[in-house]
């Protein structure tokens, strides 16, 4: 099994790049969360430096990265320049690595898919994540904090998750394996469709665990974390799905959790699992 370590860059009382009444820290946590959830949605497993807002040097990153037997590494930024004019991704790798080259250029082309200039890959031996990792390492810089056009494309939790989600696309291509979409629903004709699946508005590592359906007529995964959102599918009474710690909580209190079941992804209210 593929293995890969990712850094949320910054933290606690660091806060990194200020801009736009937005704190970088806050960005990279969620970039990096997206990233490792849809890795391990295929099958990746994935060790976070820090799922919440906590303190975590780059020194620690680095021996936690060394100790963790990954494949990869990956630390996750946000940019920041003096005047707020400079715009775009880039993806920095170590000189002596070929490989990290390549996943750098791949994370790119990823990027501009969302529609985010990219300002292309580099080698920068001075980075201390990149340099002092024994593994193929990169560190990625998604968007320029302080820039109008940058931060209208990263300013809400969604659109993080939409480069967390695209890093990780680059990433099961480097590993060859086969990006899974989201979610496919069975219509009443037998069609199979693809079905756009609503974005999670939290992460708690505590949901991130295995759940037993306990519903005499089963459960159905939804779009969204409503009743009213589009039926994806009846999971059967008894049978398991597999959280990984996204979840939305409605007005009323009930959560829903987002999980994947044989291949579908969608969301499931937590009062009928177990």
């Amino acid at each position: 099994m593929a293995k890969v370590f990712i850094s949320a860059g910054h933290g606690g009382k660091d806060p990194g790049a200020v801009g736009n009444g937005l704190l970088e820290k806050n960005i990279n946590l969620q970039i990096a969360l997206a990233n490792g959830a849809e890795l391990e949605r295929h099958g990746v497993e994935v060790i976070y430096s820090r799922t919440k807002d906590e303190n975590d040097p780059v020194g620690d990153e680095v021996r936690e990265a060394n100790a963790s037997g990954a494949d990869l590494a990956v630390s996750h930024h946000t940019n920041s320049t003096a005047k707020g004019k400079a715009d775009g991704s880039e993806t920095f790798y170590h000189s002596s690595d070929a490989n990290g080259k390549r996943l750098a250029q791949l994370m790119e082309e990823e990027t501009k898919k969302l529609g985010q200039n990219s300002r292309g890959t580099r080698s920068r031996n001075d980075l201390y994540f990149i340099r002092a990792t024994k593994m193929t390492a990169v560190l990625t810089e998604s968007a320029f904090i302080n820039n109008a056009a940058d931060i209208s494309i990263i300013d809400t939790v969604k659109e993080q998750q939409l480069f967390g989600q695209a890093y990780a696309k680059a990433i099961l291509k480097y590993f060859g394996i086969t990006y899974k979409p989201v979610a496919t629903s069975q219509s009443t004709t037998g069609k199979v469709e693809t079905v756009k699946v609503d974005y999670a508005k939290s992460f708690n590592k505590k949901y991130a665990r295995t759940y037993t359906v306990k519903s005499s007529d089963g459960l159905n995964m939804r779009a969204g974390a409503n009743t009213s959102k589009t039926l994806i599918k009846n999971v059967p009474n008894g049978q398991k799905v597999k959280c990984y710690g996204y979840f939305t909580k409605e007005t009323d209190g009930t959560i829903w959790l987002l999980v994947s079941y044989k291949g579908y992804t969608g969301f499931m209210s937590m009062g009928y699992l177990k």
